[in-house]
């Protein structure tokens, strides 16, 4: 929907992906706003397939280009504001709460405590890297 903004200049397409962006942060967060998936609430027992692993991270790239295109986007400025101020909540837990300090390896559980990583730890958190374009 954000490539549709840039394509044509109609904010309906943003407005519709932000209603998306919201939901999603309304209820696979926990309750400050740290993204999660329900397979792996409990870090001692994650139980996602790679599937449920990367989730996260690829939602974080396509959020991240949404708060980008959205920069024009006057009407929406409060909603993107939003959007990314919990882009950089979720880029700030991930470098707090989920690296190992010894390695700078991530996990899986952006919310903490740190679990050694796997195949969808450290790919899924490289998209948190560059904080959006304000």
């Amino acid at each position: 929907l954000g490539y549709l903004y840039l394509a044509n200049g109609n904010e309906t397409y943003l407005a519709m992906a932000l209603d998306m962006a919201e939901a999603t942060l309304a209820h696979m967060t926990t309750t400050d706003g740290i993204l999660t998936e329900s397979c792996c609430m409990d870090t001692d027992d994650c139980t996602c397939n790679h599937d449920g692993k990367i989730f996260k991270g690829i939602w974080t790239r396509h959020a991240r280009h949404l708060a980008d295109s959205a920069n024009s986007a006057v009407s929406l400025s409060n909603r993107v504001a939003a959007l990314r101020s919990a882009l950089s909540a979720n880029a700030e837990a991930v470098w707090t709460r989920d690296r190992d300090p010894l390695t700078n390896y991530t996990g899986v559980a952006w919310q903490g405590p740190f679990v050694a990583p796997d195949e969808g730890g450290d790919g899924q958190c490289v998209t948190q890297v560059r904080p959006p374009n304000k």
